[in-house]
Parts: C-alpha cells; sequence; structure tokens
C-alpha cells in the first residue's frame, strides 16, 4: 500500500515538473518575442521622428535647427531615386537586426546616431546631426 502511495506520488510529481518545464520554455518565448516587437516599434518610432523632423529642416531652409529625442539608436544609409515622376531621398533607418525605409525631402548625411536628444539641421540644403 506504501509503495503504491509513493509511486503515485512520484508521477504526480514528474507531471507536475513536466507542466513547469513547459510554462517555463513558453514564458522564454514570450519574453524573446515582445523583446522584439518593442524594438521594432521603438526604431518605427525614432524613425518616424526623426524623419519628420529632417522634412520640417529642409523645408524652412539653411540654418532651421530641431531636435529630436530618440527611443533607440540609429544607423542611417540615404539614398537617391528617381522613378521618372518623383524625385527625392529614401533613408533606411537600422537598429540591431531591424530597418525602416522611409522618404525625405532633403540629402541627409549618413549617421550613427545614439540613443539620446539629436540636433537636425539643414546646413545649406544637406541634414546634418549632432548630438546634445
Amino acid at each position: 500500500m506504501r509503495a503504491q502511495i509513493s509511486l503515485e506520488y512520484l508521477a504526480l510529481s514528474l507531471v507536475s515538473l513536466s507542466l513547469l518545464c513547459v510554462s517555463v520554455m513558453a514564458l522564454g518565448a514570450i519574453k524573446t518575442d515582445s523583446e522584439r516587437s518593442f524594438r521594432a516599434i521603438s526604431l518605427g518610432s525614432s524613425a518616424q521622428e526623426l524623419a519628420n523632423a529632417m522634412d520640417e529642416v529642409c523645408a524652412m531652409g539653411d540654418g532651421n535647427v530641431r531636435t529630436v529625442q530618440l527611443m533607440s539608436p540609429l544607423a542611417l544609409e540615404s539614398k537617391r531615386f528617381d522613378d521618372g515622376t518623383k524625385q527625392g531621398w529614401v533613408v533606411r533607418f537600422t537598429y540591431l537586426n531591424e530597418s525602416a525605409t522611409l522618404p525625405v525631402l532633403c540629402q541627409p548625411q549618413d549617421s550613427d546616431l545614439p540613443r539620446a536628444e539629436v540636433h537636425v539641421e539643414n546646413e545649406k540644403g544637406e541634414i546634418t546631426f549632432r548630438g546634445s
């Protein structure tokens, strides 16, 4: 009788440990997915805010400056495009393994920007960046 109770408790303990392991693995996967989602949202927000500031200083002319608070560090790479009907610049914003591409009005300087306050300035039609 005692051996049967011990085996039942052993079996119950094994099932409980198995369920606990599965739960821990699921939580790890959820954490990884949420970190990836946060990076993507952070990149998108910072990229859009920076692109808006670049367009503002471009439209307002030489010498204008806007300050932007970036949520994530960004690497910028610009490329000119001309599809026959439209011309302009396309900027690829990169953070870790995530990237976003947005059009802008003026040529930006290729840069690596920190997660901080960044000053966006129009210098004779070219967009430059300075950290604060």
